[in-house]
């Protein structure tokens, strides 16, 4: 993922929606958005309109599980699970770098 990517990732994970006319972006609920993650947003608005205004909406993975949104480590916030690239299912750990079903090194 790209840096825009990766902070499209990190806001949803942690419940922010974040919206686009195309020209202008908007996110809500706005507390939950401190000053230097607004001022990262707007340093990467074009790269985060082109994102968001993507046919998939710039729709990162979800959690297979509960379907909610992972962050730009694949991590979900709500189960406290990580998501494996290799094996494609849930690790059996949030922050243990190793995927338990398969045996795959997270941090590769």
């Amino acid at each position: 993922m790209n840096e825009a990517a990766d902070l499209l990732a990190d806001l949803r994970s942690r419940g922010v929606e974040l919206e686009t006319d195309g020209a202008r972006l908007r996110w809500r609920p706005a507390f939950l958005v401190s000053a230097s993650t607004a001022e990262r947003i707007r340093a990467r608005k074009a790269e985060l309109i082109r994102l968001l205004s993507a046919p998939d909406g710039g729709r990162g993975p979800a959690c297979p599980k509960c379907a909610w949104p992972l962050d730009s480590g694949r991590r979900c916030p709500k189960c406290f699970d990580r998501l494996c690239a290799k094996c494609g299912r849930l690790s059996g750990s949030y922050f243990v770098a190793h995927c338990l079903p398969c045996g795959n090194s997270l941090s590769d």
